[in-house]
């Protein structure tokens, strides 16, 4: 991705090396030893979030404690029959009134 950001900067004739002047930073999906591996090789000043900081970071030894306690209620789980199918609007939705839910393709993110 770097590497396409450096050759568009220069096919455009904005930057002949644009990473060496600015900061780069990426989410925890990034981090990876090779990533950080080609930012150091390549002088890049980028920061990527590490995944297993707060892990080894005793300040958040007793973070835990904040998070709520998960609740397992059947009662607050939706169930197939809280869902109706209209063909008008060909969408699904709850039994709420004002509430459409459309039923496609879900993505899930890591």
């Amino acid at each position: 991705m770097l590497e396409g950001t450096r050759t568009a900067f220069r096919e455009l004739a904005l930057a002949d090396d644009v990473l060496t002047s600015v900061v780069v930073t990426a989410d925890a999906g990034y981090h990876t030893e090779a990533n950080v591996q080609y930012l150091y090789e390549t002088q890049v000043d980028g920061y990527v979030a590490d995944t297993l900081f707060r892990r080894r970071d005793p300040r958040f030894a007793t973070a835990g404690r904040h998070k709520p306690a998960q609740v397992d209620e059947p009662a607050r789980r939706f169930r197939p029959a809280d869902f109706h199918f209209d063909p008008a609007a060909q969408t699904r939705g709850s039994g709420c009134t004002g509430v459409a839910i459309t039923i496609g393709r879900m993505a899930i993110a890591r």
